[in-house]
C-alpha cells in the first residue's frame, strides 16, 4: 500500500490497472485493524456498551424511531465506499470518519447526560467518543475488482458501493477486502 506523503490533500497514485476502485473515509483509529484485517462492519465499541446504551434510551423513553435506527444500524452488515475519491476526502473532512451510525451513539449519550440516567455509562462512552473524534482522518484506496456478487451498487446512488457480508454467519477474522486489496492511503 502506497500511504501519501504528509501534506498531501489527494492521491498521486494511478488506478488504470484496477477495474473498480472504491474509496473508503475513517481515521487512523481504525487504521491497525483495516490494515490487518481489512474493511469489515464494526460498529466502533463493544457490543455491550451498544446494549447498555439501546436500554438506556428505553428506559427515558426515548422516540422509538430513533432507538429502531439505533438497532438497524447495529444489525447492518455492509461495508460502504464511494467512487469518488473527493467524496471520501470531504466525508473524512466532516468528521464523519468514525463511523456512519455514531450519530446514533451521539443522540443517545447526549439524552443520558442530560438526564443524569448513568454517569458512569455517558463518562465511559464520551471518552471513547473523544479518542474517536481526536483521531486523524484517513482515506484508503481499494481494489474492489472481482468481488462480483458481494459488491452492490446503491440503490439511490449509484456513486457507493457496499460489500455484503452474511448476517448469519460470524465475520470472518479477515474481510474479503483485506489488506492485500488496500492500494493507498490519504492522511488527512
Amino acid at each position: 500500500m502506497h500511504i501519501e506523503p504528509p501534506g498531501s490533500t489527494e492521491f498521486s497514485v494511478s488506478f488504470s490497472e484496477y477495474e473498480i476502485v472504491g474509496f473508503h473515509a475513517s481515521s487512523t483509529y481504525a487504521s491497525l485493524q483495516i490494515e490487518s484485517a481489512g474493511f469489515l462492519p464494526h460498529k466502533i465499541l463493544r457490543p455491550e456498551i451498544h446494549q447498555r446504551l439501546l436500554d438506556a434510551a428505553v428506559e427515558l423513553g426515548m422516540r422509538p424511531l430513533a432507538i429502531a435506527s439505533y438497532q438497524q444500524w447495529l444489525e447492518m452488515r455492509s461495508v460502504t465506499f464511494t467512487r469518488i475519491p473527493a467524496t471520501a476526502i470531504s466525508h473524512a473532512r466532516s468528521g464523519f470518519a468514525g463511523g456512519q451510525g455514531l450519530q446514533h451513539v451521539r443522540a443517545v449519550l447526549a439524552e443520558v447526560s442530560k438526564r443524569q440516567h448513568d454517569p458512569r455509562l455517558a463518562d465511559e462512552v464520551q471518552r471513547e467518543l473523544d479518542v474517536i473524534a481526536g483521531a486523524r482522518p484517513v482515506v484508503y484506496a481499494v481494489d474492489l475488482s472481482n468481488l462480483h456478487k458481494r459488491l452492490v451498487p446503491a440503490e439511490d446512488s449509484p456513486e457507493y458501493l457496499r460489500v455484503y457480508f452474511n448476517p448469519y454467519e460470524p465475520l470472518p477474522s479477515t474481510s474479503i477486502v483485506g489488506p492485500t486489496r488496500l492500494i493507498a492511503r490519504l492522511d488527512l
